[in-house]
């Protein structure tokens, strides 16, 4: 997965002794925790607070490639950008990588819908939420 030049979101998580597993590395729903955390800061960065509230996104499917294992003692960064969105799909990519070293622990693609945030109800993702997107 290569990331873009432009539209890259950054978040950096801190693992805890929550995060470790009993191999003593990083839990793999963690990287999914992640993933989603990532999501969800790079959205209410620039979408503003009536658009939060007019709309949701929901995870419809999560698609992961772990690479190689963190551990408690790791930096981490979460890269994450948006890709094609059309109708209610919009997809997310996320990297998540060893903030020290920059090698990639997982790769993430997400497939996230667009939601009314009052009925829940799948929501065509409009010119107003494109320009949102275009933001990033």
């Amino acid at each position: 997965m290569t990331r873009p030049e432009k539209g890259v979101f950054e978040y950096r998580p801190t693992i805890t002794n929550d995060d470790i597993d009993i191999l003593n590395h990083v839990n793999n729903l963690v990287y999914l925790r992640w993933s989603q955390e990532a999501a969800i800061e790079h959205w209410n960065s620039v979408a503003n607070e009536d658009i939060q509230k007019e709309i949701a996104w929901v995870i419809v499917r999560n698609e992961i490639d772990y690479l190689r294992p963190a551990f408690l003692d790791n930096k981490i960064i979460v890269y994450t950008w948006v890709g094609k969105s059309e109708d209610t799909r919009s997809i997310r990519y996320v990297q998540i990588c060893n903030g020290e070293t920059g090698k990639v622990f997982a790769n993430v693609k997400t497939t996230w819908c667009l939601v009314d945030a009052t009925t829940l109800r799948s929501r065509v993702i409009d010119n107003k939420v494109l320009e949102v997107l275009s933001r990033f």
